[in-house]
């Protein structure tokens, strides 16, 4: 499902501390710096970017995450389209290999 409000941000944001709190080599990124960096009224990056978050559902639980980023400046650098993806989840997911390819072709990678 896509990220479309603050509180599926939130739960975007805090996904990694429920997958690996039994992970002892497990850093978590600050939740209020991750909040702050993907609030497009707060970074400036995103006027140049195009950022797409998604959540991974299964049975109601979030399993895990993915998040594509195309930067139009970088695009115009380099005179091609280039993407990034980000993900983390439960090892029993099968969802994110469709969500990679929906993102790639949604920003036509």
């Amino acid at each position: 499902m896509p990220v479309d409000d603050r509180g599926a941000l939130r739960r975007w944001v805090n996904l990694p501390y429920d997958l690996y709190r039994d992970e002892p080599n497990f850093v978590p990124q600050l939740r209020r710096e991750q909040l702050a960096f993907f609030d497009a009224r707060r970074n400036p990056s995103f006027q140049s970017a195009a950022v797409q978050l998604f959540l991974a559902e299964q049975d109601g639980k979030a399993v895990g995450r993915v998040g594509g980023i195309v930067n139009a400046l970088e695009t115009e650098k380099l005179g091609r389209r280039r993407g990034r993806f980000a993900a983390s989840c439960e090892t029993s997911s099968r969802r994110f290999p469709i969500v990679q390819e929906r993102l790639a072709r949604q920003y036509r990678l």
